[in-house]
């Protein structure tokens, strides 16, 4: 169950993601700036992929423990939850984890999109930016 692993993984490294993210202070204003609107809706966008990010494999977990399955890791491990085996919940779980998964793929192409606008159309500095150094 490789896709069980990644998400298990994933949700992991978000957290060291946000961590990193929070120890780095500020966040060096894009230049030339871009209208207020557009920068609002880049935030709530972002807010909305580390919302994904955190809930999606909580909604993958919750759906192998309500359908009673153990949940894997890489075949190290694997961990039953403690909780009582509900087919409803199981499907429901899966339900919603495949509708923030059709939601994720719309925001991941518009941000990609959206950083190559910014890099190629707008010629500001935003792509840049994501790079180190």
């Amino acid at each position: 169950m490789l896709h069980f692993s990644i998400g298990l993984s994933i949700f992991a490294l978000v957290w060291v993601r946000i961590a990193a993210r929070l120890a780095s202070g500020p966040v060096p204003a894009i230049t030339p700036a871009p209208p207020v609107l557009p920068q609002k809706v880049a935030k709530l966008a972002h807010w909305a992929l580390y919302g994904l990010m955190i809930a999606m494999p909580i909604g993958g977990i919750l759906s192998l423990g309500f359908a009673g399955d153990p949940i894997p890791w890489f075949g190290l491990f694997e961990f039953q939850l403690p909780i009582a085996e509900n087919q409803d919940y199981a499907e429901l779980f899966e339900d919603l984890h495949e509708t923030g998964c059709t939601i994720g793929y719309f925001l991941i192409g518009l941000h990609a999109i959206a950083g190559l606008y910014h890099h190629d159309f707008l010629r500001d500095d935003t792509l840049k930016r994501m790079f180190p150094g």
